[in-house]
Parts: structure tokens; sequence; C-alpha cells
């Protein structure tokens, strides 16, 4: 099964205060500019909030965030999603692979994502993709219909990776849970711990952990 490392705990507060960090380098006069302009635009709160993290991790314009992320915010069907595209994305890192998972997904709005998925590539996939399984499993028994999952090479624009990477904060915020596949080498890749810090996902109700 997959299982989270001893240096979990440690590891989130350790990023919790590195976006601090980050929040604090921008002057007050650019902070209030960037809220102003965010209050302006016609979209929730998370995604705002999200589009300020892009700016300071990422260095994008926060507008150009919420515009990217809307544009390209893909999702993919659960029962279109195989074993085989995890082991095959795994030993093959190029475009081409990306392209084909990406192949799978489908255009979606904030919000019709039901999970973002948070996970290691270089943990096993046989594991992964079993855990994730199990929580398809019980979300089809408590909401009677496929799952539809945010996964990077499949949801991510592979002709503009750049910005895309850029935008994850936003592409978290408008999926409806973050579920993370706690393997050995999750706590060891920066991305995946800084996920979990994301202010949706430290609610309770919106992330779950699997194993």
């Amino acid at each position: 099964t997959l299982s989270s490392t001893p240096t979990e705990i440690a590891t989130s507060l350790v990023t919790n205060v590195l976006l601090l960090l980050c929040a604090l380098s921008l002057t007050a006069a650019n902070r209030n500019r960037v809220r102003k302009w965010l209050s302006r635009m016609d979209t929730n709160q998370e995604a705002k909030s999200a589009a300020i993290i892009s700016a300071f991790i990422g260095g994008i314009d926060p507008g150009k965030a919420i515009d990217l992320s809307r544009s390209s915010f893909r999702g993919v069907p659960f029962n279109e999603f195989i074993e085989e595209d995890l082991r095959w994305a795994r030993k093959h890192t190029g475009r081409q692979e990306g392209d084909t998972l990406a192949a799978h997904s489908k255009p979606c709005k904030f919000g019709e994502i039901d999970a973002f998925v948070s996970h290691a590539w270089v943990d096993d996939h046989v594991m992964r993709y079993a855990a994730l399984t199990r929580w398809a499993e019980d979300f089809r028994k408590t909401r009677g219909r496929e799952p539809i999952i945010w996964f990077d090479k499949a949801s991510i624009d592979q002709t503009n990776i750049e910005d895309s990477l850029k935008c994850l904060p936003v592409f978290l915020a408008g999926c409806t849970k973050l579920v993370v596949l706690a393997g050995p080498q999750y706590h060891t890749r920066l991305w995946c711990v800084v996920g979990p810090c994301h202010p949706s996902a430290l609610d309770g109700r919106r992330s779950a952990r699997v194993r």
C-alpha cells in the first residue's frame, strides 16, 4: 500500500513558511494593486487567491493566470484512465506521451472536475493506480457517477507546459477536491508538498489522502 514518510509534518510546516515568505516579498502597494485588480474579475474568491499564489511563485500576471487556466482547464473521466497510462507516462517523459494522455481529457469549467490528483511520478505506478481506483469506487458509491479527475500529463496543455505549470494553484482551486496519492517519495517533491498547503486543500472537507 502507499504510505507517507516520517517527515510529512515537518515538510508541510517548512512549506507553509516558504509560502509566507513569498507573500511577504511583495510590497504592500503591489499586494493592494493585485487585490484591487482581482476584485473586478468575475470569478470566485478561491480562484482569485490561487491567482495571487501563481503570481508569487510563478511570476505570472494574476489576470493571465485566470484566463489561461479557464481556457485550458481539462479533466479526464476516470473510466477512460487506465493503469497502462501511468506505467507508460512514467517510463516515457516526452511531449508525445503527454499528448497521448491528453487525448483522454475534455474541456471543463471551474467546479466541474471532482478531484485534483496530486502524486509523485517516481512512486510505483501499480500502487498509485490501485489507490486511485479505491477512491473512484467510493466516489461512484456516494455520487452514482464516474468521477472526473485533473491529472497533470493528461490535463496540462502540452504545447504550453511552462505557463500551465505556473497556473497549478488556479487549477487546484478549480477542482472540487484534492486527492493525494501519498507514496514513499511523495514528500520529496516540492510541488507535491506545496499543493496540500494551498488554502483550499487545508479545508479537510476538500482533501483526501489515499494509500
